[in-house]
Formats: structure tokens, C-alpha cells, sequence
């Protein structure tokens, strides 16, 4: 990658989540505005599976080796508990509180 390359893409990043929770769904789309404000200068994009009709995500179909060239981190959510992972390894267990009881974890 060039130094060029890397300017378009350095504070660009995508997750992914692919599976059927709508929780998990609703927790990322809930979480991701306050996940940028804790890192300023980020921007998150959210990429689920096609059935998601919202047009401000990136469906699973169009997600390939040029897209996510794209972004300077791809994350692909999964797992038993993909939320609480994410948190945890991102030091943002904090956020939680912040999501509607519903959601949280």
C-alpha cells in the first residue's frame, strides 16, 4: 500500500456483522456514533447481511477483496457474544451503560 493509499483510508473502519441477532444488530447501530466520539477523527461503517433494507449500510454482497481495501480496518463480528467482545478488546466496556436497557449487555 502506498503512503497515498493509506491517506484515503486511515480512519476508515468497517464492521461486520453477518449473523441473525437483531440485538447484536441494534446494539452496532447503536453503539457506532458513540464509539466514533470516543475516538475523534474515526468514521465507522457497518456492513450486515442483505436482508437489512437500510440503504446506509454496506450489504454482505458487496463486500469483497476491492471493497474493503477501502477502509484500514475490517472487522468481522462473530462468535457467541461478538458486542462484548468488541467492547472488551476495544477498552469501551463503558458503553454499555450507555446503551437503552434493552440492549445492553
Amino acid at each position: 500500500m502506498f503512503i497515498t493509499d493509506y491517506i484515503k483510508v486511515k480512519d476508515k473502519y468497517l464492521l461486520c456483522y453477518f449473523g441473525s441477532d437483531e440485538k447484536c444488530i441494534n446494539q452496532l447501530i447503536y453503539l457506532r456514533p458513540l464509539i466514533e466520539k470516543e475516538f475523534p477523527g474515526i468514521t465507522i461503517f457497518l456492513s450486515f447481511s442483505d436482508r437489512i433494507l437500510e440503504s446506509n449500510f454496506i450489504k454482505r454482497s458487496k463486500i469483497d477483496k476491492y471493497e474493503c481495501k477501502k477502509y484500514a480496518y475490517v472487522r468481522s463480528l462473530k462468535g457467541e457474544d461478538p458486542i462484548r467482545q468488541l467492547l472488551e478488546e476495544s477498552h469501551l466496556c463503558h458503553l454499555n451503560k450507555e446503551l437503552p436497557t434493552e440492549l445492553r449487555i
